[in-house]
This record gives structure tokens, sequence and C-alpha cells, in this order.
């Protein structure tokens, strides 16, 4: 197998187990236009492992990609927080 037959087995592995839906948005997206995206960017220490990809529709903007966050992990809602 090639690499290139690797790589889309991988893409097509990731696809069908977001069943074929954006990662972030949520909306269908077409094997062959999926872009994939690292959640936990390779920068910030990310891995290359299936648990940390996601298939993004293409057209997508960049400022989507990697630096999606779950704020309720910054701030806990039995927080508050002022500005001061």
């Amino acid at each position: 197998m090639s690499d290139d037959d690797a790589w889309h087995g991988r893409r097509r592995t990731l696809w069908e187990r977001d069943a074929g839906l954006c990662g972030f948005c949520g909306d269908p997206v077409d094997l062959l236009e999926m872009d994939l995206d690292h959640i936990i960017p390779k920068a910030d220490g990310g891995s290359n492992d299936d648990s940390n990809l996601r298939g993004l529709i293409d057209s997508a903007p960049a400022g989507w990609r990697s630096y999606i966050i779950d704020v309720s992990a910054i701030f806990p809602a039995d927080e508050t927080h002022e500005q001061g």
C-alpha cells in the first residue's frame, strides 16, 4: 500500500467516524473536499492521533482551524470574572 493509499484510507476512516459531518459546524462534508484539522495544534503539543483530528469543510475560514476552545474549561460557570 502506498503512502497516498494509506492517507486516503485514513481520511475515509475519519470521515466515517464523524458520519460525514464537518467537525466544526456539523454540515455535511464531501470526503474528497474535506480538510483535516488538528483539534490541538501540533505547535501546542497536539498529536497526529485520530482522536486529535477532525474533518472540516474545505471552505471553512482559516480562523476556525485549531483555535476552537471550550471556554467553560477556562471560566467554569460557578466562578465570576470581573474586569477592573
